[in-house]
């Protein structure tokens, strides 16, 4: 993801990615980037919008076991998302997230479709199917 998208994300939602922000480093790649194309960007956008709601009702209640965002990344042609703990709600908005990475171009966020073979996957719509 390009910079500009990426500070959008980290600080808009500085709970959810307080892991990233305390290692963001723009001039050199860190494990803690997004490591996806642009076009999802409207996708984690709005997921990060619901995560970030349920960490703040979280916190209200324990200051303990707070989960924030470890790894953002696409895998096998869909968004993986990955927490530091576990929380039935969040898994849930993440697996509906993931289900809608299945159909959503990763260069620019139009209607698109797993293509490839293997373990070579990227979802792409028609016109950037050939950037396989």
């Amino acid at each position: 993801m390009n910079k500009e998208n990426t500070l959008k994300l980290l600080n808009t939602f500085p709970k959810l990615y307080s892991n990233f922000h305390a290692n963001y480093r723009p001039e050199r790649k860190i494990p803690f980037e997004f490591q996806c194309r642009d076009g999802w960007f409207q996708l984690i956008w709005n997921l990060s919008q619901k995560l970030e709601t349920e960490i703040v009702a979280i916190k209200a209640i324990s200051n303990s076991n707070i989960p924030s965002a470890i790894q953002v990344k696409e895998k096998m042609g869909t968004l993986r998302f990955y927490m530091s703990v576990y929380v039935e709600t969040i898994q849930n908005e993440i697996r509906a997230a993931w289900e809608f990475s299945k159909t959503t171009c990763e260069v620019c966020g139009e209607l698109g479709e797993l293509r490839g073979e293997g373990k070579w996957k990227y979802t792409l719509c028609y016109k950037h199917r050939d950037e396989i």
